[in-house]
């Protein structure tokens, strides 16, 4: 059987790991020598009281990354970025006072005394902009891993990691509309060229997993388990007369199913088929290149009690 993602899985995106050093305040603030001037910020801020010695140490991680690593990744400024706008818009929704934080880290972390760690962000955006940039950032970031997962066509995903994805590729699709056909001026349609331009935008616009739910086994679907046992041992002829066996599961929106997502700088062979007993490939193509993929049950093949197999695609 394949992996199965869920909620918890999502702890492993390389955006939650990094943002994890922050959130566990790793930062040391001993000899940072701004830290008394970030702080005196924070402190005009009451509301920012309870994750105000959080923020401090997020920054001054960041300072101690530079001074203490010659490969110090740049990136590290935007997750910096993002997380502290996030945690300031959680408390406040005043576009005046993630302003007045985020320039005072900046301006310190631009001008410091071993030169500029960060160049200066977007000081002034609301929160509703901040929060779509920060989700095309992070799915920059995440995408390869996303991939990379739910590559194996039998791979399954919890309702919670699907939706989690859906946010992502909502946002996305929303940008890229209104970047080409609609408003350039609801985003920052360069900075998002600058994020998403190694992939292609049909692979950044859909995401392909199972999504699987225990059902008791019929006594219609035990004869079916009983034939697919007895076609495992049964030679596949030729393409064109490949057996077709599984437990037929309803299907709704779900029917379609592209295998397409693919960066276009790797190169991977395409996973159409769960199981070449279990799935067929109809070569129906459409103008965007899809295929219909008919998918049973595979609790047969995989000594499981039953499970009913939906194809979940987001487009």
């Amino acid at each position: 059987m394949g992996e199965h993602l869920t909620v918890n899985d999502l702890k492993y995106l390389t955006s939650n790991i990094i943002y994890d050093n922050f959130e566990r305040g790793d930062g040391n603030c001993d000899k940072v020598p701004f830290y008394e001037d970030i702080i005196y910020e924070l402190e005009l801020q009451k509301n920012l009281t309870p994750i105000r010695d959080k923020l401090a140490k997020a920054v001054c991680y960041v300072y101690w990354r530079k001074v203490n690593h010659d490969n110090f990744d740049n990136d590290l400024c935007e997750y910096l970025y993002y997380w502290v706008g996030h945690k300031i818009y959680s408390f406040v929704s005043d576009k005046t006072v993630f302003s007045k934080i985020i320039k005072a880290f900046y301006e310190e972390l631009y001008a410091s005394d071993k030169g500029a760690i960060c160049y200066r962000p977007n000081y002034s955006i609301d929160q509703d902009l901040f929060h779509k940039n920060k989700l095309l950032f992070e799915y920059s970031k995440n995408y390869k891993n996303i991939y990379l997962k739910t590559l194996p066509g039998n791979t399954t995903c919890d309702d919670g990691y699907i939706n989690f994805i859906k946010e992502y590729i909502n946002i996305y699709k929303d940008a890229y509309i209104n970047c080409t056909k609609g408003d350039p001026k609801i985003y920052n349609c360069k900075y998002l060229n600058t994020l998403l331009k190694q992939y292609e935008h049909r692979n950044l616009e859909s995401f392909h997993c199972l999504n699987h739910k225990a059902q008791p086994l019929s006594m219609d679907a035990q004869g079916f388990v009983e034939q697919a046992e007895y076609s495992s041992h049964v030679p596949r002829g030729s393409k064109g007369n490949s057996a077709l066996v599984g437990i037929p599961v309803s299907r709704g929106d779900n029917e379609q199913y592209e295998r397409q997502f693919l960066p276009h700088n790797l190169t991977f062979s395409e996973h159409n088929e769960l199981d070449s007993t279990l799935s067929h490939d109809t070569n129906n193509s459409t103008e965007g290149g899809s295929s219909k993929t008919i998918a049973g049950s595979v609790a047969p093949v995989l000594g499981v009690s039953s499970f009913s197999l939906l194809l979940y695609k987001v487009n």
